[in-house]
């Protein structure tokens, strides 16, 4: 039976609710959010993978697939694994440091998340722009046309 990544990520943590209450926290979002996965069943966003990996002391790899070369993916306990609003340089700093703590496919899982949401901003930007209409002298416009 393949495993969906909610299901991966609740079969690790059991039946413990204080656990669901402590990966709400380290990831900063309230445990109803946790709640509302379980109960749903829905898997998570993309951008609390890597951080819910580290909690679990599972590869994101793993998370996503139920597949693994590294038996473990762990971030130094005084590491918060999602960075809180700061200012910008110690956010830079924090996000920094949570990559370089990334092996390879976590680093590699990382980057193409970044890329995917890079492009569905873009997507989402191309469909929103305002048309530009010119004018001709000689001609008026009256609409815009595709």
């Amino acid at each position: 039976m393949i495993m969906s990544i909610c299901q991966r990520i609740f079969d690790r943590m059991g039946q413990d609710k204080a656990r669901l209450r402590e990966l709400a926290a380290s990831i900063n979002v309230a445990p109803s959010t946790v709640t509302s996965w379980k109960s749903r069943g829905s898997d998570p966003p993309a951008k609390y993978i890597v951080a819910i990996a580290s909690f679990l002391g599972v590869s994101p790899m793993w998370l996503l697939t139920g597949e693994d070369a590294s038996p473990s993916f762990a971030m130094p306990e005084n590491k918060k694994t999602v960075p809180e609003n700061t200012d910008s340089d110690t956010a830079h700093s924090e996000l920094i440091e949570l990559f370089d703590s990334l092996d390879r496919p976590g680093k590699t899982l990382m980057l193409a998340a970044g890329y995917k949401e890079q492009l569905r901003l873009e997507e989402a930007r191309r469909e929103t722009a305002p048309r530009i209409c010119t004018l001709d002298k000689l001609t008026p416009v009256t609409g815009c046309s595709d």
